[in-house]
């Protein structure tokens, strides 16, 4: 029995639905119609698919308070619930999905508009917010003309930092820095290169999250070369050693400093053993960039690949360590809801409550593997 056998016989409707999506296995009409209700019928995806209702009069709120909601830690907001649904395996195509989506896709359009995104750097930090929810959307297999309409105009700001090969970002000279003494050992950031200001602004990972997945829906070859550029200036030894962080940047309008959202930094680049503080985004971020041409060329990925290699069990599929699983199972998900949407109803009765948690992380990792290799492979 292959791999993939193993988890048409093991897997449940998440695992499932992401096969399909992936093209490890046919998608037939009936059969993701199953795994889709069986998800839908899970508690917490619907508690979850509920806080979309919550964005359907975002034209209402203020366009700070907005970004608040959408980028936080808490389980209702986007940033958070999109990991959630996307690891349920849920994307365009399923009814209730496709209807609850409207209220985010609006909320997208919305901020582009109001924060003057699509003539970037004009306006105020709307394009923060729709860059999270255009990622998300995308990535869930949704597009619409307006997403390459206003995000070409980010992509063509922080285009300048990859043409001109930006690396000297923080300052030498402190003495005129108006710097709280709490942070005097901080590295600050230029202002030349603030992502959040005009001149040449880096790359936020949320750029670079829009940008893999905006490139399989667009046709615009100078885009695309765009997109592409950017890649290989992250790929860049100079640029993976700042370890996709960015310091701390002079806010004008609040008058103080603030931690910049960091860059994009991908583990086992620059060598052969993840940190502590790698693993939690690991699995993500492998997935995540692997969608683009650039970075499968690279070899990066299948360094991460052969990296993985080790955790075979010996009968060929694969578990992985827990501590890969810190941001996979990131609220609102939980590893209890994991197993229902991870394993089998047939698999999930035999098996006793100690052993289902090693279960799901053994489908998830051979089911992860089987993936990365037609990656590879393609």
């Amino acid at each position: 029995m292959n791999n993939i056998e193993w988890l048409l016989e093991n897997a449940g409707p998440a695992i499932k639905l992401r096969m399909m999506n992936e093209g490890l296995v046919e998608k037939t009409e009936a059969e993701y119609e199953e795994a889709a209700k069986k998800i839908l019928s899970i508690d917490k995806v619907q508690t979850v698919l509920g806080y979309m209702d919550d964005f359907k009069n975002s034209e209402a709120m203020g366009e700070r308070e907005l970004v608040a909601r959408i980028h936080n830690c808490y389980e209702n907001c986007p940033e958070t619930f999109f990991l959630f649904l996307h690891n349920m395996g849920l994307s365009k195509g399923i009814p209730l999905f496709d209807e609850k989506i409207g209220a985010l896709r609006e909320t997208c359009v919305h901020l582009s508009k109001t924060s003057g995104w699509g003539a970037y750097p004009l306006g105020g930090i709307g394009w923060f917010g729709a860059n999270i929810v255009a990622y998300n959307l995308l990535k869930a297999g949704y597009y619409f003309d307006e997403l390459t309409v206003h995000l070409a105009a980010r992509l063509n700001a922080i285009s300048k930092a990859a043409d001109e090969k930006v690396f000297d970002i923080y300052e030498t000279d402190l003495n005129n820095i108006r710097q709280p003494n709490r942070w005097k050992e901080k590295v600050i950031l230029k202002d030349f290169c603030n992502p959040y200001l005009p001149g040449t602004p880096l790359p936020l990972n949320y750029d670079m999250e829009f940008a893999v997945y905006l490139y399989r829906f667009i046709n615009d070859p100078e885009l695309k070369k765009k997109i592409d550029g950017l890649f290989e200036y992250v790929l860049t030894p100079e640029y993976q050693r700042l370890r996709g962080d960015y310091g701390w940047h002079w806010d004008e309008t609040k008058n103080t400093y603030h931690a910049s959202n960091p860059g994009v930094y991908l583990p086992l680049y620059l060598n052969g053993e993840l940190s502590k503080g790698d693993c939690f985004f690991f699995l993500n971020t492998v997935d995540k960039y692997s969608n683009s041409p650039v970075v499968i060329k690279s070899g990066w990925p299948r360094k991460c690949y052969e990296y993985l290699l080790q955790y075979n069990t010996g009968r060929g599929t694969y578990r992985f360590p827990d501590e890969l699983f810190s941001w996979h199972v990131r609220n609102p998900g939980s590893v209890s809801i994991l197993y229902k949407a991870y394993i089998s109803e047939e698999k999930f009765a035999k098996t006793k409550p100690p052993a289902r948690k090693s279960l799901a992380f053994e489908i998830y990792g051979t089911f992860f593997m089987e993936m990365m290799r037609k990656r590879l492979e393609t």
